[in-house]
């Protein structure tokens, strides 16, 4: 059965850092991402980042919904690296996935100091510049993944890293009499949302 993972995280977090050594270990895995879209656009335009994702967001949309039905269309397992902080954005992903496919969704807490640190270090290093002013904002339109959303619902602390944040104790699946409420109450969580988001 082919799995879809669906990273969930504010820029800097992790999210592209994961998933590059997620499909770097599993060959056949296909990564989605509308940034590499954006990325591309900038490139081949000649601009920024930042001015590609003004003068191109349409296009860079219409893009990433065909490079993710091609890679739905392939079978194989999917990493989709994009912010994902709503349940609109989620369900516009999900909903492209024929029955059959696990959906499994990584949310990526990583506090704010750090997120602005990585944004800032991104941008002295000549990659794209995303406004660390942004981060407040963006915070603004997180919604928690909702119960059932997903098959799997794994947490990456704050080093954003691989593998040992994503730990079977932070998997939540539902029937197994888990619930909704002990995710909440995991390290990072504050309330009904993660302190980093």
């Amino acid at each position: 059965m082919p799995t879809v993972h669906v990273l969930i995280g504010l820029p800097g977090s992790g999210k592209t850092r994961w998933r590059r050594r997620f499909v770097a270990e599993r060959g056949a895995a296909r990564a989605v991402a509308r940034d590499d879209v954006l990325e591309e656009m900038a490139a081949a335009n000649g601009v920024a980042y930042h001015e590609a994702w003004r003068a191109f967001s349409r296009p860079a949309d219409k893009e990433f919904r065909r490079r993710l039905a091609e890679a739905v269309a392939l079978g194989v397992h999917l990493v989709v690296d994009n912010t994902n902080l709503t349940e609109k954005a989620r369900r516009r992903i999900l909903g492209r996935l024929p029955e059959g496919w696990e959906r499994v969704g990584i949310v990526f807490d990583t506090p704010d100091e750090v997120l602005v640190r990585r944004l800032l270090a991104r941008a002295e290093a000549g990659e794209k510049r995303v406004a660390p002013w942004l981060v407040a904002r963006m915070r603004q339109d997180w919604a928690p993944p909702a119960p059932g959303s997903f098959d799997r619902l794994l947490f990456a602390g704050p080093g954003g890293g691989y593998g040992e944040p994503l730990g079977e104790a932070a998997m939540i699946k539902p029937g197994d009499g888990v619930g909704w409420e002990p995710f909440r109450q995991m390290p990072g969580w504050a309330g009904n949302r993660p302190s980093g988001l």
